[in-house]
């Protein structure tokens, strides 16, 4: 009966664990896009997070004057850590969500360095 209660307890606290570590709310709008009145341009970057029955998916899109048409890939997320791959000159994303929305992260292609909060899009 000891051994029973033991294995029980032991469960329970497994799952708590991993309930805990998975907390970290992923999916959502990370974005900087802002439009500048003085030259008329759109300024950027907006990522998208989305998860489907093939998993995680990131949609991609920034601005340096005029909008990027949006690009969507597959995402690989695992305890906070993300990494995702564009096809242009950025290429593949390597960064962490934090608990308090902020999604930080560098593209290997062009060191292009990424701090977004978790918010509203530029579109809405």
């Amino acid at each position: 009966m000891k051994i029973n209660l033991f294995l029980a307890f032991s469960l329970i606290s497994l799952a708590s664990i991993t309930c805990a570590e998975n907390k970290i709310k992923v999916t959502g709008i990370y974005s900087d896009l802002k439009f500048h009145d003085g030259t008329g341009d759109v300024v950027g970057t907006e990522i998208i997070i989305g998860y489907s029955s093939k998993g995680y998916w990131v949609s991609f899109q920034y601005s340096e004057g005029e909008p990027t048409f949006p690009v969507i890939v597959l995402a690989s997320i695992n305890k906070g850590k993300i990494t995702f791959k564009v096809p242009s000159e950025f290429n593949e994303f390597n960064g962490e969500i934090s608990s308090d929305g902020w999604l930080v992260g560098e593209f290997d292609g062009n060191k292009q360095k990424i701090i977004l909060q978790r918010g509203k899009s530029y579109w809405q």
